[in-house]
């Protein structure tokens, strides 16, 4: 099975790098990077690694009643996880940055990997809000069209299913008891060792949601998610400098939000390593959404490439790199445990 979701994201990858590529001059798209001013890209990549900090500070609040971790431990995990998602398939970066923490700290892989799941949930009530704010901003494209639909009538779509996602994911948080009754009840009927192992993750996935019910860290872990995501506005900005493309959008700021909105959503899909081909196509097409035919694919491709590799790609992966020599880890170790979480 996991040989044919390997293969499975690979070619996923293959069609959206097709598609990336299609329209696009080559000698254009060289001569568009060649041209692009460096200092503004020195630092959008400090924005990039700096947004992985911020992750790892609000990492520390999900994990306070595990345990008290350093910052530097907890980025050092997070980056090591980051690294793995750029180069290993299946989307095991977290599953790695659980084996991580839980190696340094001695704590149970189990329980940090549940808190993951649960800033995956902060993450998407995070960008909803973003999306939002990025529609707001951008009167004059609510009623453009993107892939068949306009903006407006998209973002209406996506945050009904988002909500109701959501509303079941955070049923725990305001029914403790009772959701928990209902889920073990359902877990009963699967067979022993999953359910087991799903119970585990469960009882660790409630305590990293408490968390959320304490005003001292709610307001924290809400600002830092913030603060985060727009680190990762700052570094698509900052791309367009360096590419001359604030000329060509009305604003630099809300401009980005849109990219981002559409780029994270576009790393959901589960494709291949580093979200190779999705993660291009999708930043090419928002930015020429944006532009309303001021911007050339070309152009546009070269901005998703360089803000994809250059700015986040090579960067996290070597300091991810770095910190898995340093702390003494194994790849193979690492692959083993993930199938046990």
């Amino acid at each position: 099975m996991k040989k044919i979701n390997f293969w499975l994201g690979i070619l996923i990858s293959l069609v959206f790098t097709y598609f990336a590529f299609d329209d696009v001059n080559l000698n254009q798209l060289v001569s568009n990077i060649l041209k692009i001013k460096w200092f503004p890209l020195v630092l959008a990549i400090f924005l990039s690694i700096f947004s992985f900090w911020v992750r790892s500070l609000r990492w520390k609040f999900f994990l306070s009643d595990v345990k008290e971790i350093s910052i530097k431990k907890l980025f050092s995990a997070t980056m090591i996880g980051y690294m793995a998602l750029n180069i290993f398939p299946l989307r095991l970066g977290d599953f790695y940055r659980a084996y991580a923490i839980g190696k340094m700290e001695s704590i149970s892989k189990t329980t940090s990997f549940a808190t993951i799941i649960v800033e995956r949930i902060v993450d998407t009530l995070t960008l909803l809000s973003i999306l939002f704010l990025a529609i707001f901003l951008n009167p004059q494209l609510q009623e453009r069209e993107f892939f068949g639909r306009t903006l407006k009538n998209s973002a209406i779509l996506l945050s009904i299913f988002t909500v109701i996602a959501l509303l079941v994911l955070l049923f725990p948080l305001f029914a403790p008891k009772l959701s928990k009754k209902i889920a073990l009840f359902f877990l009963d009927f699967l067979p022993e060792k999953l359910s087991f192992k799903l119970k585990k993750i469960l009882n660790s996935f409630w305590v990293g949601i408490a968390v959320l019910t304490k005003k001292e860290f709610f307001f924290k872990i809400i600002f830092v998610s913030f603060l985060m995501w727009f680190c990762f506005v700052g570094n698509l900005s900052l791309t367009l400098y360096a590419f001359g493309l604030e000329k060509l959008v009305e604003s630099t700021f809300s401009s980005s939000l849109v990219v981002l909105i559409v780029s994270a959503f576009a790393v959901m899909i589960p494709a291949g390593p580093g979200s190779v081909g999705t993660l291009d196509a999708a930043c090419k097409e928002s930015l020429i959404f944006i532009g309303n035919g001021l911007i050339s694919n070309d152009l546009a491709l070269g901005f998703a490439l360089i803000n994809h590799y250059v700015t986040s790609f090579i960067p996290v992966t070597l300091v991810g790199l770095y910190f898995f020599w340093k702390e003494k880890l194994s790849f193979e170790k690492m692959q083993n445990e993930s199938e046990i979480i």
